[in-house]
């Protein structure tokens, strides 16, 4: 690892301004080395050491850095956990900087100790604007350190309190901290336990704060009464814009409360009330806001309990609701009766885009009057009906609407089991209709019959771009009607064909069409039993493929005789950037194949071989080949030896780097006509669930 670090360091100092070493174990050592390149560095501006096991003696190098260095902006010590005495020296950092403006600390165990002297730190800084100290048990003690900073701090934009146990004593200070302070725009208070006499405080607070627009108080169990206090304070607050709700056992009681606020609140803009207990009662309140609010367009009302009383109130809203965009009903037991109300608001509302009715009960009944409204509406661009027990007659219908509507372009039957008919169906709209671009169809049992009419439907629609027809049964035969559509298809680029059953037979078909599509550059194959065998036929088409871009193989047994063919491949392909061989036992023999194509592939940038069973052998063998390769940046294992994993992250890091850099020099050849641009370096990640 230290060699690679001082790889790393290197290409540093040719004028990086992204490093990611986040999960890389590096320790006080690297740590150590990577804070001594910082005190002479003139270009970083973000630095990611997450995850890191960084102790004490690392830290305070950091902190010696940051007392000198000016071009850092961005931080993240986040995932290292040595608690508060480690991060003295750091924040002690933040009375002199000049530069930092993000830094995140949380999971670390910081505690109340720490969080006062983060909070000391806040009182002088004067440029940091984001800070992030979830999961930090700070407590009450440490959050009225923190609060009391809030008071005197003119920069801070951005703070994240989620998880800390702050309790009632801690939100008090924090209240009281809102009424004077002027610059904090964000606020998390997620997860916090916090009861509803407790955020009598805050909601005290956000009446006359003037600058907070986002407030998190989600999984809190405030309940009706939270939620009676926080209305209160939305009929007078002036500034806040997104409001986060979920997951408080929020009822009709409560529900109601916050409908009458949204009466004359004229600026929240975006409301998350999903996964409450609101019924019918409290959607008809919410529902009668939405006819005199003109300011929501974003209402997440998903997983309650609204049913089709609940819908139909919804419903009568839209015909007269004119700023809402977007609008999630799922999981809320809406039956064909409630879609019906829907359907009929579809039909005259002309301002909302996105709708997700997905996860409910509308069935053929339901889904015949949303495709009626189709026809007609004109603004609807995305809807979801997954998962609603639509059987073909439903399908059809909505099919038909496809036909002669203009403005969908995403479109969710998923789950639905509508079978062949159901396919044939909307096989039948795709050849005329030109507007739709992403269509999934998943889980549907719609088998090779129905698979043979997408099939040649694909081959005259121009607009397509994504499909998803996975476990869907299809077998060889229907794998070979979608090969013969891809042979002239030319506008699809994402393909999900995973779970259906293919086989070696079925995938020679799909391969050969590899071999002249030019345009799909997404496919998954994964759990089709394709054998080695199968996994000969993809080898050989993407020796020829210039498209393919991400290619998932995953449970499909090729085996170690599987992986050398593939292997085999990636020493010519030129495209291929992600490749998934997960769950194959393809063994140390297997792995050690494909660590020998690494050797030579220049261009696959991500790797999955987990669960595999290639052991420390084939680990070491993929060891070997990234000390030549230059492009892999990301690869997911699984039981490593802890040493070999070490030295394997070392060279993604290194390979991560060497990425940015060669953008820039790139750059700097084609002159300044061009706008740089420099691959993020968080693309460096390895998966390695060490026993």
């Amino acid at each position: 690892m230290r060699s690679t670090i001082s790889e790393v360091l290197a290409r540093l100092a040719q004028g990086a301004t992204s490093l990611d070493l986040s999960g890389n174990r590096i320790g006080d050592e690297g740590t150590n080395e990577v804070a001594a390149a910082l005190t002479t560095n003139t270009t970083l501006t973000s630095l990611r050491l997450s995850g890191n096991d960084i102790g004490a003696e690392g830290l305070r190098e950091v902190a010696a850095a940051l007392k000198t260095n000016t071009t850092l902006t961005s931080l993240d010590l986040s995932g290292n956990g040595i608690g508060a005495e480690g991060w003295r020296e750091v924040v002690a950092a933040l009375t002199t900087n000049t530069t930092l403006t993000s830094l995140d600390l949380s999971h670390n165990r910081i505690g109340a100790k720490g969080a006062k002297e983060v909070a000391a730190a806040l009182k002088t800084n004067t440029t940091l604007t984001s800070l992030n100290l979830s999961d930090n048990d700070i407590a009450a003690k440490g959050l009225r350190e923190v609060a009391a900073a809030l008071k005197t701090n003119t920069t801070l934009t951005s703070l994240d309190l989620s998880n800390n146990d702050i309790a009632a004593k801690g939100l008090r200070e924090v209240a009281a901290a809102l009424t004077t302070n002027t610059t904090l725009t964000s606020l998390d208070l997620s997860g916090n336990g916090i009861a509803a006499k407790d955020l009598r405080e805050v909601a005290a607070a956000l009446k006359t704060n003037t600058t907070l627009t986002s407030l998190d108080l989600s999984i809190n169990g405030i309940g009706d009464e939270g939620a009676k206090e926080v209305a209160a304070a939305l009929k007078t607050n002036t500034t806040l814009t997104s409001l986060y709700l979920s997951s408080n056992g929020i009822g009709d009681e409560g529900a109601k409360e916050v409908a009458a606020a949204l009466q004359t609140n004229t600026t929240l803009t975006s409301l998350d009330l999903s996964h409450n207990d609101i019924g019918a009662e409290g959607a008809k309140e919410v529902a009668a806001a939405l006819k005199t609010n003109t300011t929501l367009t974003s209402l997440n009302l998903s997983v309650n309990w609204i049913g089709d009383d609940g819908a139909r109130e919804v419903a009568a809203a839209l015909k007269t609701n004119t700023t809402l965009t977007s609008l999630d009903l799922s999981g809320n037991g809406i039956g064909a009766k409630g879609a019906k109300e829907l359907a009929a608001a579809l039909t005259t509302n002309t301002t909302l885009t996105s709708l997700d009715l997905s996860g409910n009960d509308i069935g053929d009944d339901g889904a015949r009057e949303v495709a009626a409204a189709l026809k007609t509406n004109t603004t609807l661009t995305s809807l979801r009906l997954s998962g609603n027990g639509i059987g073909a007659d439903g399908v059809r219908e909505v099919a038909a609407a496809l036909k002669t509507n203009t403005t969908l372009t995403s479109l969710d039957l998923s789950d639905n089991g509508s079978g062949a008919d159901g396919a044939r169906a909307v096989a039948a709209a795709l050849k005329t209709n030109t507007t739709l671009t992403s269509l999934r169809l998943s889980d549907n049992g719609i088998a090779a019959e129905g698979l043979r009419e997408v099939a040649a439907a694909l081959t005259t629609n121009t607009t397509l771009t994504s499909l998803d027809l996975s476990w869907n049964d299809i077998r060889a035969k229907g794998a070979k009607e979608v090969a013969a559509a891809l042979t002239t298809n030319t506008t699809l680029t994402s393909l999900d064909l995973s779970d259906n059953g293919i086989g070696a037979k079925g995938l020679r078909e799909v391969a050969a069409a590899l071999k002249t599509n030019t345009t799909l550059t997404s496919l998954d194959l994964g759990d089709n039993r394709i054998g080695a065998e199968g996994a000969k036929e993809v080898a050989a088409a993407l020796k020829t493929n210039t498209a393919l871009t991400s290619l998932h193989l995953l449970w499909n047994h090729i085996g170690a005789e599987g992986a050398s063919e593939v292997a085999a491949a990636l020493k010519t392909s030129t495209t291929l950037t992600s490749l998934n061989l997960s769950y194959n036992g393809i063994g140390a023999e297997g792995a050690k194949e494909v660590a020998a194509a690494l050797k030579t592939n220049t261009t696959l940038t991500s790797l999955h071989l987990s669960n595999n069973g290639i052991g420390a052998e084939g680990a070491k063998e993929v060891a070997v080949a990234l000390k030549t390769n230059t492009t892999l940046t990301s690869l997911n294992l699984s039981y490593v030896e802890a040493s070999v994993g070490d030295q394997i992250q070392g060279y993604l890091v290194r390979n991560a780097q060497a990425t940015d850099l060669f953008a820039r020099e790139r750059d700097a050849e084609e002159g300044p006509r061009k706008k740089p641009v420099r691959p993020s370096l968080s693309q460096s990640s390895l998966t390695l669930p060490f026993p």
